[in-house]
């Protein structure tokens, strides 16, 4: 005997099949990131010890530390592995109003760096947080920021000047204390910046998207699937349905090497016939 489908069971078993692929699809900024990388900038204004910073994350001296400000006047790019994950921080020239035409393309290029970056670690002179009023071009750098909805993270650097204060993160986590120089804080900063990449709700058993034309085919999917819900919802006939399905199914056929044939359908229909 040929079974029809419940309407109400397929719109259920299709909005379970719409949130499977929505989780794929936003695993896929995961998968990104371990193929890729994470883009830092390391940005703050001139002599702040970003350089002294890029060396601790790093655990060796790979970039000149100078008390004279403004020594930093190009990119320097170092890749570094935190918790499997690869980081790729970009030292940058201090942010400041400068009439030196090499220290103003300097500074220019850093600006560049921190709106293609991931996350922007902004580094400030610890004794900062205690000043009145908003430095200009801290609240550029925060304003582009929120804007293109990069991950700003402050480190409040130079600790070690200040006896009573212990390297530590902020209460809300979006800053940390540390002595660059000195090397303390930097394993909570470094265990921040795996935290910040490495959302909760994927682990190490969970399927992450990390090729850009499997997302593109997972969209299409997604919106195939979606066309039949509403067509299913809208009460239309299920030929209507059965067409938003076929090509829901070639979409992820491509991913899984098996584009939709009649085969597929026939052992969808088997179970489900789509009718009144």
């Amino acid at each position: 005997d040929v079974e029809f489908a419940n309407r109400k069971t397929l719109e259920d078993r299709l909005v379970g099949a719409v949130g499977v692929v929505d989780r794929l699809l936003e695993s896929y900024a995961v998968g990104k990131v371990y193929k890729e990388g994470v883009r830092v900038t390391i940005a703050g204004k001139p002599n702040a010890g970003k350089s002294s910073l890029l060396n601790a994350l790093l655990r060796e001296e790979r970039a000149i530390v100078s008390p004279t400000p403004g020594t930093t006047r190009d990119t320097i790019s170092e890749s570094v592995s935190i918790g499997g994950v690869l980081f790729r921080l970009t030292d940058t020239a201090g942010l400041r109003e400068t009439t030196d035409t090499i220290e103003r393309e300097g500074v220019e290029r850093a600006q560049k760096e921190a709106e293609e970056a991931d996350i922007v670690l902004l580094v400030m002179d610890y004794e900062e947080q205690y000043y009145n009023g908003t430095e200009p071009m801290y609240g550029r750098l925060a304003e582009a920021c929120k804007h293109t909805g990069i991950r700003l993270i402050k480190v409040w650097n130079k600790i070690d000047l200040y006896q009573s204060e212990a390297p530590r993160s902020a209460a809300e986590g979006d800053g940390f204390y540390v002595s660059a120089l000195k090397g303390d804080g930097i394993d909570f900063l470094r265990n921040g910046l795996s935290k910040v990449v490495l959302s909760d709700q994927f682990n190490e058993s969970s399927v992450v998207v990390t090729n850009a034309r499997h997302r593109d085919a997972l969209s299409r999917a997604k919106r195939s699937l979606g066309l039949a819900l509403d067509t299913l919802k809208g009460g239309k006939s299920g030929e209507f349905v059965a067409l938003d399905l076929r090509a829901g199914l070639n979409a992820l056929g491509e991913i899984t090497g098996e584009i939709s044939t009649e085969d597929v359908l026939n052992n969808i229909f088997s179970k489900f016939c789509i009718g009144k």
